[in-house]
């Protein structure tokens, strides 16, 4: 078996799988920008919503805002649930890493004290043995096993991010369609503000 070459293949997937989860990483900030973004709009209507206006409107105007607060709350959804799998792309997702240099030379040390202890083998027989060890055993055994976890949690992560993406996707033509109601009930809220502004000019005299 050429252990070189597999180590050579699972070192080099293994760096794949890392240099992917960093592309990961920082395709996130448009997310989360797009996020607060939406939820600010969301404040702004909530904020912005002629609410003691409506009470003096027509009946239509209670449509149209039964049809906008069912929007926002749809909206509202959707982005609770696209922080959901957002959160999922940061939290419960472990990776692999290969050992650090003090962690093999402790694993070095303790191959030495098993050949000494139970192999009769001169200075350069365990050095080659420990080597072959070292490359065979350490190597590419953390090498397969971290790069599966890491392609496991890649994977995972893609389809968390994907669908946060969708459901950021459906907010923002929820929000779209939002507008048209927001617009016809802040015009008739100014209607409806003129009016009772005519009707206690006229009151005051």
């Amino acid at each position: 078996m050429n252990t070189d070459l597999i180590t050579e293949i699972a070192k080099e997937r293994y760096e794949k799988e890392h240099d992917r989860k960093n592309q990961i990483n920082n395709s996130l900030s448009i997310p989360i920008v797009v996020i607060v973004a939406l939820i600010g709009v969301v404040g702004y209507f909530l904020m912005n919503v002629p609410l003691k206006m409506i009470f003096v409107s027509p009946a239509w105007v209670w449509i149209v805002f039964a049809l906008f607060m069912f929007l926002l709350l749809c909206m509202g959804y959707c982005l609770m649930r696209a922080i959901y799998f957002l959160s999922k792309v940061f939290v419960g997702l472990t990776y692999g890493y290969m050992p650090t240099p003090k962690a093999v030379r402790k694993y070095a040390e303790d191959l030495r004290e098993h050949y000494e202890e139970y192999y009769e083998m001169d200075e350069n027989e365990i050095k080659e043995a420990i080597g072959n060890d070292i490359q065979s055993s350490l190597l590419v055994d953390e090498y397969c096993e971290y790069t599966e976890n890491n392609v496991i949690c890649n994977n995972d992560k893609v389809f968390f991010l994907t669908k946060a993406k969708e459901l950021m996707i459906l907010a923002l033509v929820i929000l779209s369609i939002s507008i048209i109601p927001f617009i016809v009930l802040h015009y008739q809220g100014q209607i409806a503000n003129e009016k009772i502004q005519k009707i206690e000019i006229i009151g005051s005299k």
